[in-house]
């Protein structure tokens, strides 16, 4: 993957119809003015699919792990297809964010994903959930499941 100046975004892991759901994992990306492509995984609105993102100098963001199934009931969802989500902490206003937040944070740790609304307060070049890379670079991501 790589992008043009300014250029941004994300790729979503629809849910079993085949359409977007605003909870889904998310692997965004931008180019900033200088020309460098970022990625970063976030399961801040919740977490329907694992993420793993890598480059080919050995940086990993993400995971490849399958959760769900250890979920509890009130952090988690199913759509049409019976394909669980697991609630996102998002601004933890709910009784289920922060349940589900709690839980990705006990089974992920912090560092790898967007997790937590704070989060984005690292900027860019300090924050280790942001893939950088140089012209040279190329990133491959995998989804996997939730």
């Amino acid at each position: 993957m790589k992008y043009q100046n300014g250029q941004g975004g994300f790729d979503a892991e629809a849910d079993s119809s085949g359409k977007y759901q605003s909870t889904a994992s998310r692997l965004e990306f931008y180019a900033d003015d200088k020309g460098v492509n970022n990625d970063d995984v976030s399961y801040i609105d919740g977490r329907n699919a694992s993420i793993k993102v890598s480059d080919d100098q050995g940086k990993q963001l993400g995971d490849d792990k399958s959760i769900a199934g250890n979920a509890p009931s009130d952090a988690i969802t199913h759509d049409s297809g019976g394909r669980a989500t697991v609630t996102g902490w998002y601004d933890g206003s709910t009784d289920a964010m922060k349940a589900g937040g709690a839980f990705m944070q006990s089974q992920l740790g912090t560092g790898n994903a967007y997790l937590h609304p704070d989060d984005d307060r690292n900027g860019a070049g300090s924050n280790p959930m942001t893939l950088a890379q140089d012209p040279s670079q190329k990133y491959t991501a995998e989804f996997g499941d939730a």
